[in-house]
C-alpha cells in the first residue's frame, strides 16, 4: 500500500540518488593546514561548484528542505529519542547538500558515497518505523467541492479504486459548507451545500460521527472537531487561506496515521498542486 511514510521514503531516496550522482562529478581538494600550525581542521574538502552543478544543488536544496520540514511534523511530538535523531541525521544530511568541508569525506569517491549512502540510512530507519505497523488503511477526505458533486460516500469508491474506507470529514470543510448553503449567490450550490449538509446529519442520526458510522457495510464515515494547528505545519501554509487549512489538516491526519493510505479528493487545480508539493496523494471523483 502506498502509504505516507512510503512515499516520504521514496522521495529521499530520489534525493539520495541525485545527490550521490552529484557528488560524483565534484571534484576533492586535499589541504593540510598543520604546516601553517592550524589544527583540528578537515584536510579534505569540495572544490568550488560549476553553474551547472550548483543549479542542480539549489534543486536538491529545495527538495530536501521541503521533505524534511513534512518528516520534522512526524517526529516533533514524538519520543525526544527519536526526535533528536531525526535532528542530527538531519543536520548531517543536510552538510551533505550544501557541500560543506567535514571529516567525513576523502579524497575515495568511493568511500565518500559508502558514507554518504550510511547517513541516509540513518533517516530511513526513523521512517521505516513510522511504517512497521501497516494498518492497510484507507482515509478518503474529500474538500467542499467534492461534497458539493456528490455527498454520498459510497459515490467515491472509484477515486481509490476501492469499496472499503474511512471517508473523513473535516472542520475547513464542514464550515465552508455552512457558509455556502446561506452566502453562495447560486441558488443551484445553496442548494446543493444544503443537501450535503442533510445527508451528514442523517448520518449523525445513526451515531456518533466522532467515533465513526457505518454505511455500505464497508465505508466509515468520521469527522475530526479539532482546527488544524497552523503555527506548526508547513512554513509556506497561509492561516487565512482555506485550501491551506485543509492541507494542513491532511498532514495532521497523515502524522497521525502515517502507515495508512491517506487521499485528498479534489478536483480543484491550485488545492491539487498544494497537495502535490507537500506530498500528498490526492483523487478526483
Amino acid at each position: 500500500m502506498n502509504t505516507t511514510a512510503k512515499k516520504i521514503r521514496l522521495k529521499i531516496e530520489n534525493i539520495q540518488i541525485e545527490l550521490i550522482d552529484l557528488a560524483s562529478t565534484v571534484p576533492i581538494e586535499y589541504r593540510d593546514y598543520s604546516r601553517s600550525g592550524i589544527l583540528g581542521l578537515p584536510k579534505h574538502h569540495w572544490n568550488e561548484l560549476s553553474a551547472s552543478q550548483k543549479s542542480t544543488q539549489i534543486t536538491l536544496k529545495k527538495e530536501y528542505k521541503l521533505v524534511s520540514e513534512i518528516l520534522s511534523l512526524f517526529f516533533r511530538n514524538g519520543p525526544k529519542d527519536l526526535n533528536h535523531k531525526f535532528e542530527q541525521a538531519d543536520k548531517v544530511i543536510r552538510k551533505w547538500i550544501e557541500f560543506e568541508s567535514s571529516w567525513y569525506i576523502s579524497s575515495d569517491k568511493v568511500k565518500n558515497e559508502n558514507k554518504l549512502r550510511e547517513h541516509f540510512s540513518e533517516l530511513f530507519e526513523l521512517i521505516d518505523i513510522l511504517d512497521v505497523h501497516n494498518s492497510n488503511e484507507i482515509i478518503l477526505i474529500p474538500d467542499t467541492n467534492s461534497l458539493i458533486k456528490t455527498s454520498d460516500p459510497v459515490e467515491y469508491k472509484n477515486a481509490v479504486s476501492n469499496k472499503q474506507y474511512v471517508f473523513l470529514l473535516i472542520p475547513t470543510v464542514l464550515q465552508e459548507l455552512d457558509e455556502l448553503k446561506i452566502l453562495h449567490r447560486n441558488e443551484n450550490v445553496r442548494e446543493k451545500a444544503k443537501k450535503a449538509i442533510t445527508r451528514i446529519k442523517g448520518l449523525r442520526n445513526q451515531g456518533s460521527l466522532i467515533s465513526g458510522v457505518t454505511v455500505n457495510k464497508t465505508i466509515t464515515v468520521k469527522t475530526i472537531a479539532n482546527e488544524p494547528d497552523m503555527e506548526n505545519t508547513l512554513s509556506w501554509l497561509d492561516k487565512d487561506n482555506s485550501d491551506d487549512r485543509i492541507v494542513a489538516k491532511v498532514i495532521e491526519v497523515q502524522n497521525e496515521f502515517p502507515a495508512s493510505r491517506v487521499v485528498l479528493v479534489t478536483g480543484d487545480i491550485n488545492l491539487q498542486n498544494k497537495a502535490e508539493a507537500a506530498i500528498i496523494e490526492y483523487s478526483e471523483i
